[in-house]
C-alpha cells in the first residue's frame, strides 16, 4: 500500500523496493520485473537509467534506502510512451521522430549504425536521416538506444517553392531576352535592309536616299550613303 501511494503521488506507474539480497517489493500496477538484473546496477552505485518494464522501455530512477546503513533501494519508473516521444520531438527546430529500442531490435537498415553519427537510411520506404543515440541502462542485458529520424522528402517539401520560384524566375528571364533579342535585331535589321535596297536601287540607276533616324553607326552609314547620291 506504501508503494502504491508513492506511485499515485509521483505520477509514476511502478515503484519498487529492491533489498540487498535482489528480492523485489513492487506496487500493485507493477509488470514482472527481475529484481536480479537491477541489482548489479545499483550495488555499482548508479542511480538512474532504462529499464523493461514487461515488454516496454521506461525510465527509472533509484535511492538508496538507510536504517541507517545501507538496507536496499527504493525505484520509481515509468514507461517511455508514444506521446512522450512525440514531446521529445517537439524539442527539435525541425521535424523529428524520436523512439526507443533496444540495440537487438532495432530495424536492419540501422543495425550497425555507429552511435552519434547522422546516416541517411531507407526505412518503411522512406529515404530518412537517423541518429542513434546509446541510453543509460539500470538492467543486465537491456541496451537502450535512441532512435531520431528525419524524413528527406518532407526537410525537401519545404523548398519547393524555391524551386518555383527559381523556375518562374528563369522563365522570366528567357522571356525578358528574347524580347531584347528581338527588339536589338529589329533596330539592326530594319535600318539595314532599307539600306541594302537603296544601295541596290541606286546601282540601277534611280536617285534614291534613306532616312536617317539616331545617331549610331548604322545612321551614320546611312547618312553617309546620302552624301554620296
Amino acid at each position: 500500500s506504501a508503494l502504491d501511494s508513492l506511485a499515485a503521488r509521483t505520477g509514476s506507474r511502478v515503484a519498487m523496493v529492491i533489498g540487498l539480497d535482489g528480492r523485489i517489493v513492487t506496487s500493485s500496477s507493477a509488470p514482472a520485473i527481475d529484481g536480479s538484473a537491477i541489482f548489479a546496477a545499483l550495488e555499482g552505485q548508479q542511480s538512474r537509467g532504462v529499464i523493461d518494464l514487461g515488454g516496454q522501455l521506461g525510465l527509472a530512477v533509484a535511492a538508496p534506502i538507510e536504517m541507517p546503513d545501507l538496507a536496499g533501494w527504493l525505484l520509481v519508473a515509468q514507461p517511455m510512451s508514444k506521446a512522450d516521444m512525440t514531446q521529445l520531438g517537439k524539442l527539435s527546430a525541425v521535424s523529428i521522430e524520436a523512439s526507443v529500442n533496444t540495440a537487438d531490435r532495432l530495424p536492419a537498415a540501422l543495425t550497425g549504425v555507429p552511435s552519434g553519427t547522422i546516416v541517411e537510411v531507407d526505412l518503411a520506404g522512406e529515404t530518412v536521416l537517423a541518429r542513434i543515440s546509446p541510453l543509460p541502462s539500470l538492467q543486465t542485458g537491456v541496451a537502450p538506444r535512441l532512435v531520431l529520424t528525419h524524413s528527406l522528402a518532407e526537410a525537401m517539401a519545404g523548398y519547393a517553392w524555391l524551386k518555383l520560384l527559381l523556375l518562374f524566375i528563369a522563365l522570366v528571364g528567357l522571356a525578358v531576352t528574347g524580347w531584347l533579342a528581338v527588339q536589338l535585331s529589329a533596330r539592326v535589321t530594319r535600318p539595314l535592309s532599307a539600306l541594302t535596297e537603296a544601295v541596290r536601287r541606286f546601282g540601277s540607276g534611280e536617285v534614291t536616299r534613306v532616312a536617317v533616324a539616331g545617331d549610331d553607326e548604322i545612321a551614320a552609314l546611312a547618312s553617309n550613303f546620302n552624301s554620296m547620291v
